[in-house]
């Protein structure tokens, strides 16, 4: 946040704005998206790259921080809380909000949950099932994590018979490099974003996705079953997030049953519970359809969390839920502003 940004929020905080505001919205729904959390060492990136690679990665001393402002300022629940709400089962506590992850990162287990332990916050973790307990990288972080390492100088792929040279040679480039080529392939099939993405392991070779070092480990390793079952035992809510962590708009009807289907299965069979909770990959309105809707219904899921920006009120369709993604750099004050004015036009720059 900007030196005059944050000036005019402590202004608007001490007028009583945002206490003014969160009672104006006491009773509807705030829900939130974290995807990880590290220790500090780990997360204080200075390259402009790693800035990037870590952009949606707390550190441990903030996101304790900012567990604790909920606690203070909020009242916490799960999605069964919220679901009995919906069904006119029991009142919604005033300022409600519940608390997300995505993907289902190792980090999440070894750092998040003892937090969220600490400070009795109950949270959702949404998982790409095909990741758990296996030494893979969702695409867009192999592509991170291979510029980010890489010796060479220059990148040629070829996009839709298209051929596009990259400079590669310091950070600025090869940050400019991955948000185009992932600009361009975020909303395409799954067989194109392969044929790409060996196109560049087969250019950078010299990158390793061993992951020998904790560092690395921690950033991209998912977590396994057994960290599952523990965070269910201990209150935790584990909800899908596709199989294979694509976007439900890229696939046909067979495809997008499949995907919902077989993560649905993983996590009820592996688990021993009922898998009711989805969040859309990428989570914009343009990533789903009424069409995957209906299929999560028929496959008994009960509600989805989008990326889009607001509150949940009592009117609010239980599959297309707003939620604010919560990035690195939103600490402090920062974090205090976005809760109060969850709105889509200050989120433009916050990338997921």
């Amino acid at each position: 946040m900007k030196c005059y940004h944050k000036v005019a929020a402590y202004g608007l905080k001490y007028m009583g704005i945002f206490s003014f505001i969160r009672n104006l919205h006491r009773h509807e729904l705030l829900i939130i998206t974290y995807h990880g959390v590290l220790p500090e060492g780990l997360c204080a990136q200075s390259e402009l790259l790693q800035e990037f690679e870590y952009r949606n990665f707390m550190n441990t001393t903030d996101f304790e921080s900012q567990m604790k402002y909920l606690r203070q300022h909020f009242h916490p629940i799960s999605f069964k809380d919220y679901l009995r709400y919906r069904n006119g089962d029991t009142e919604l506590p005033p300022f409600s909000i519940i608390v997300t992850f995505d993907d289902g990162f190792l980090n999440n287990y070894e750092y998040a949950f003892p937090i969220l332990k600490k400070w009795e916050i109950p949270a959702v973790f949404y998982v790409a099932t095909s990741f758990i307990g296996q030494n893979k990288m969702l695409w867009t972080e192999e592509l991170i994590y291979r510029l980010n390492h890489t010796e060479q100088k220059m990148l040629t792929v070829v996009i839709r018979d298209q051929e596009q040279q990259y400079d590669i040679s310091n950070a600025i480039q090869k940050e400019k490099t991955a948000n185009h080529i992932r600009q361009q392939l975020k909303h395409s099939l799954k067989k194109e974003v392969d044929e790409v993405l060996e196109q560049i392991r087969t250019q950078l070779q010299d990158v390793s996705l061993e992951l020998t070092s904790e560092k690395d480990q921690l950033r991209y390793r998912f977590m396994n079953w057994n960290h599952l079952r523990e965070m269910a035992r201990n209150g935790m809510e584990i909800g899908s997030h596709t199989h294979n962590h694509v976007l439900l708009s890229q696939l046909d009807e067979n495809q997008c049953r499949n995907e919902l289907r077989t993560s649905r299965d993983l996590i009820e069979n592996n688990l021993r519970i009922p898998c009711i909770l989805f969040s859309y990959p990428n989570g914009k309105r343009s990533d789903f359809s009424r069409r995957d809707i209906q299929i999560l219904q028929e496959l008994g899921y009960q509600c989805a969390t989008t990326q889009e920006v607001g509150w949940n009120s009592a009117e609010t369709d239980l599959f297309t839920l707003h939620r604010l993604n919560i990035a690195r750099k939103m600490t402090g004050i920062a974090f205090e502003t976005s809760l109060a004015l969850p709105l889509q036009n200050l989120r433009r720059k916050n990338r997921i």
